[in-house]
């Protein structure tokens, strides 16, 4: 199928910055990310691209710059803010709610965009018992569109590592984002998890998601990605296509060294450890 680009920016990240005491964690990185696209953020541990999707989602607030989302300035709002303007994400650590069912996960996400009160819900009023129907209906959609809705009722907690990663993606699906921020989703997987999860994010671009990506496994984000930046301790020392990315001497340098053959990108894995930034696990 077509992939549905178009050359509109939907994301446009401008001079941004960010310390963290006297580290400089981000430092006047820029870039875009056009509608329908499939954008990867690579580099080591360290290089700054966790710290990105947490000002983008707004967990940290930036220094500088600025971060404009369907051309309207987003930085400075709060994270449930900038959810309602349509950009979801995912964790490096599971956040999956584990005493919760496989579907009330999903129907987690579902809430986000209920239109019935807390007075309403809790009096099952006839509009409350209608929209949970809906939302069972929905939920048990997203979990087929990533396989897993023949164990919609079992416990999160129960599911393979690899399908908890899949629940995630479920769940901020059914946030129905124009913007998937996946934060190293393959982290974990094994090769046919790994192979499972590419053809996933390919049928959501197919289906006109955006998705930024960070992601360590070099063999995936070669394959799916239409551009690619590239980070190093904070600043961006290159963009393009995987294949201009792949060929660019300063990329070699900084991670594969001068003997580095192409086939080698998918056995890259980095080795400089990044200061945990991360959001605590639900």
């Amino acid at each position: 199928m077509e992939k549905k680009r178009t050359d509109t920016n939907l994301l446009s990240i401008k001079e941004l910055r960010k310390w963290f005491g006297g580290l400089m964690a981000v430092n006047r990185i820029s870039f875009d990310v056009k509608h329908g696209e499939i954008v990867a953020l690579i580099g080591p541990n360290g290089a700054g691209k966790t710290t990105i999707f947490n000002l983008i989602t707004g967990f940290h607030p930036i220094d500088d710059g600025e971060i404009r989302f369907n051309e309207k300035r987003i930085d400075g709002l709060n994270p449930h803010k900038i959810v309602q303007e349509g950009i979801v994400r995912t964790f490096q650590n599971l956040q999956v709610f584990n005493h919760m069912s496989v579907l009330e996960n999903v129907k987690v996400g579902l809430h986000l965009q209920g239109h019935s009160g807390m007075i309403t819900s809790a009096l099952r009023m006839p509009s409350a018992r209608q929209e949970e129907r809906e939302f069972h209906q929905k939920a048990l959609h997203y979990l087929e569109q990533v396989g897993l809705v023949e164990r919609a009722n079992d416990l999160a907690r129960n599911l393979p590592f690899g399908q908890q990663r899949l629940l995630e993606i479920a769940r901020a699906l059914a946030v129905q984002p124009q913007l998937l921020l996946l934060d190293e989703p393959a982290a974990g997987l094994t090769v046919p998890e790994t192979n499972n999860l590419d053809e996933l994010i390919c049928r959501l671009q197919e289906n006109g998601l955006t998705i930024l990506l960070v992601e360590h496994d070099m063999g995936l984000v070669m394959g799916i990605a239409d551009r690619v930046v590239v980070l190093h301790y904070g600043t961006k020392i290159a963009e393009g296509t995987p294949e201009e990315v792949q060929s660019n001497s300063e990329v070699i340098r900084a991670y594969l060294g001068e003997d580095w053959q192409q086939e080698q990108w998918s056995e890259w894995q980095p080795s400089t450890p990044e200061p945990n930034t991360e959001v605590g696990n639900a």
